[in-house]
């Protein structure tokens, strides 16, 4: 379904990945982001950290 949703975003030319965006290729950038994300929310969380850092994972794409 994921699959489906990346392959029909990128017929529209959408970015569907951070290096899509020109996010560097690079984890302490990665980490650096999901810490960023992390601080500016409300929630003191250790899960919702481990959620953001993966969810940064994900984005990451294929390729890295």
């Amino acid at each position: 379904e994921i699959r489906d949703l990346q392959s029909f975003l990128r017929k529209l030319e959408v970015p569907v990945t951070l290096e899509e965006i020109g996010f560097p290729k690079d984890k302490k950038a990665l980490e650096e982001l999901s810490d960023y994300i992390y601080r500016v929310t409300v929630y003191e969380s250790e899960e919702l950290r481990e959620k953001i850092h993966e969810g940064m994972e994900y984005l990451k794409g294929e390729k890295w």
